[in-house]
C-alpha cells in the first residue's frame, strides 16, 4: 500500500511539473511573439517617421535647385560688378588727373592775366591822348582808349573757355564718381543676397543630411529610386507588423 501511494505521489508530481513546464514555455512564447510584435510596431513607427520626413523633403527639393542657381549667379554678377568697379576707379583717377590739369592751366592762365591787368590799370594812370603807349594804336580819342582799356580789364576770352573747359571736366568727374558709387552700392546689393541666398543653401543641405542620415536608420540611401523603396518596404514593414499580431494572437489562445 506505501509503495503504490509513493508511485501515485511520484506521478503526480511529475505530471504537475510537466505541465510547469509546459506553461512555463508558453508563457516564454507569448513574451517572444510578443517582443516580435513591439520590434515591428517599433519599426513601422521608425518608417514613418521617415515618410515624414521624406515628404518635407520633396516638398523643398526643388528650391535647393533654385537657390544653388541663384547662388550661382550672383557670385558670377558680383564678379562682373567688382570688374567694373575697378575699371570706374580708374576712369575716375584719369578723369581726376585732367580736372588737375584744367584747374592748373586756368589758375596760370588767372594769374598771368591778373599781371597784365595790373600793367594795364597802371597804363590807364598814364593816358594822355588817344594814343596807346604800349601799342601806339590811335584810338581817335582818350574815352575810346579809356573804353578800350576798360573793356581789356576784363576777363579774356582764354580764361571764359579755360573756365568752361574746367567746369566740363569737373563735371564727368562727378559723373563718373556717381557711376562708381552706383557700383558700390550694387555690389553691397548682391553681396547682401548672395549672403542671403547662402543661408537658405545651408539651412536646405542640413535638412537634405538629416533626410540622408533618416533614410541610413532603415538601411535606404538618397536616390532616384528611394520613393519606390520607401512605398517597398512600407508594405513589408506593415505585413510583418499583421503577421506579427496574427502570431501573438495564436501564442494566447
Amino acid at each position: 500500500g506505501l509503495a503504490t501511494l509513493s508511485s501515485q505521489v511520484s506521478q503526480q508530481r511529475a505530471t504537475l511539473e510537466q505541465a510547469q513546464a509546459t506553461q512555463r514555455e508558453a508563457a516564454a512564447s507569448i513574451q517572444r511573439t510578443e517582443t516580435a510584435f513591439l520590434a515591428a510596431s517599433e519599426k513601422r513607427a521608425r518608417l514613418q517617421s521617415v515618410k515624414d520626413v521624406a515628404t518635407a523633403w520633396e516638398q523643398v527639393a526643388p528650391r535647393l535647385v533654385e537657390v544653388l542657381n541663384a547662388e550661382t549667379q550672383f557670385q558670377a554678377s558680383i564678379e562682373a560688378l567688382h570688374r567694373q568697379f575697378g575699371e570706374a576707379q580708374k576712369a575716375e583717377h584719369s578723369q581726376e588727373l585732367l580736372v588737375a590739369r584744367a584747374e592748373q592751366e586756368l589758375a596760370e592762365a588767372r594769374s598771368s592775366d591778373s599781371r597784365l591787368k595790373e600793367l594795364i590799370s597802371e597804363l590807364r594812370g598814364h593816358v594822355d591822348g588817344p594814343n596807346c603807349q604800349l601799342c601806339g594804336h590811335d584810338h581817335g580819342s582818350t574815352e575810346s582808349l579809356l573804353a578800350a582799356i576798360d573793356q581789356r580789364m576784363q576777363h579774356g576770352d582764354r580764361i571764359v573757355q579755360l573756365s568752361e573747359a574746367a567746369a566740363i571736366q569737373r563735371a564727368v568727374l562727378q559723373t563718373l564718381v556717381s557711376q562708381r558709387q552706383a557700383l558700390a552700392d550694387r555690389v553691397k546689393q548682391e553681396e547682401l543676397q548672395l549672403s542671403q541666398t547662402q543661408t537658405q543653401r545651408s539651412q536646405l543641405a542640413l535638412q537634405r543630411a538629416n533626410y540622408e542620415a533618416s533614410l541610413n536608420s532603415v538601411g535606404l540611401s538618397l536616390t532616384s529610386e528611394t520613393p519606390q523603396q520607401i512605398q517597398n518596404l512600407n508594405v513589408k514593414v506593415y505585413e510583418d507588423e499583421l503577421n506579427a499580431a496574427a502570431v501573438v494572437g495564436s501564442a494566447k489562445q
